[in-house]
């Protein structure tokens, strides 16, 4: 009964640092996607970053 749980500790430890990488990325991420479509919808207006900016307008909406 004791080695099981001893076991399942050295897991938590690696398992929290694991989340803390992964969900770091992800906000950095759309922070970056959201800055640079608005700028570049208002200026170029071009096709490609159109489809963006409407995804960022909609967000905007929302919130």
């Amino acid at each position: 009964m004791q080695p099981a749980p001893r076991e399942s500790t050295n897991l938590e430890r690696p398992d929290p640092p694991a989340e803390s990488t992964l969900s770091m990325p992800p906000f950095i991420t759309p922070s970056r996607f959201e800055a640079p479509p608005t700028p570049a919808g208002n200026r170029k207006g071009a096709s490609p970053p159109s489809a963006a900016a409407r995804a960022t307008m909609v967000r905007v909406r929302t919130n």
